[in-house]
């Protein structure tokens, strides 16, 4: 996770290149995309007519930021997901965290071999404990690769043909319908939000950038949805964007060195 959408794009050339066969796709793509051109599609469900319904000041920051994206020269439209309301919900996660994590694990050196002795000896932060007992209560080890998802993969179709047949570039909507959970009360506070939705469903790359704040000093994020392939323009917006509001959390954030010649 970066907060700056340049310094994604810097370790997005670094991960994509584990060879040392250095690129910079996604980092040239800072200069070749701006806001102004672009199709935007709200995504109906998950900002103006979310359920439960968004809170007024969250609304207003989302808002505002379609308003950025308007005076940049950017087209935006609103689109509906109703119509593929069912498979999205008959997406289920399939347990493997644990069989993923020994994986993982094996070979290298640490103190645990498999996270459920992590937890049973509560070597891990107090706020995690909820998710952590799910995700470690079962132990599948045969679940299906994405290129074998049926379900996934027909969600991420439905999401592109959308796109496709509405000329969108990407999909936007508040990372956020409401504030986010605090530090200290994480657990109590936490009422879900939407990136958990659409992307992790359906494979397809999403980012979140910043987009304001609430009152209490909370942060507020919009998030970018596009294509497979599309890493690299999603970033480039995300930057353009950034560039144009100066939405930057925390605000002492530097940011990665520059980089001006290949490592």
């Amino acid at each position: 996770m970066t907060i700056l959408a340049k310094d994604a794009a810097v370790l997005m050339d670094v991960l994509a290149n584990p060879e040392g066969a250095w690129s910079d796709q996604h980092r040239e793509a800072l200069e070749k995309h701006t806001l102004g051109g672009h199709t935007f599609a709200i995504v109906s469900e998950l900002s103006y007519a979310a359920d439960p319904p968004a809170e007024a000041e969250a609304l207003s920051i989302f808002q505002s930021a379609v308003g950025v994206l308007k005076d940049a020269g950017a087209n935006v439209i609103e689109v509906s997901i109703a119509p593929i309301e069912k498979q999205l919900q008959a997406v289920t996660s399939c347990m493997s965290f644990r069989h993923g994590v020994r994986k993982y694990l094996e070979g290298r050196s640490a103190d645990v071999d498999d996270p459920l002795d992590a937890f049973e000896t509560g070597n891990f932060s107090p706020q995690a404990r909820e998710a952590f007992a799910y995700w470690v209560s079962k132990d599948k080890t045969n679940c299906p690769r994405y290129e074998e998802d049926s379900g996934r993969r027909a969600v991420a179709h439905e999401l592109e043909s959308l796109m496709k047949n509405t000329g969108a570039d990407v999909l936007i909507y508040p990372t956020w319908t409401f504030p986010p959970a605090t530090r200290e009360r994480a657990v109590e506070e936490y009422r879900g939000d939407n990136s958990q939705v659409l992307a992790p469903v359906s494979g397809l790359p999403a980012i979140s950038v910043p987009a304001g704040r609430f009152e209490s000093g909370l942060p507020a994020g919009l998030q970018l949805m596009g294509r497979r392939g599309d890493e690299a323009l999603l970033i480039a917006l995300a930057h353009a964007f950034q560039e144009r509001t100066g939405h930057f959390h925390p605000p002492l954030y530097r940011g990665l060195p520059a980089i001006d010649q290949q490592p």
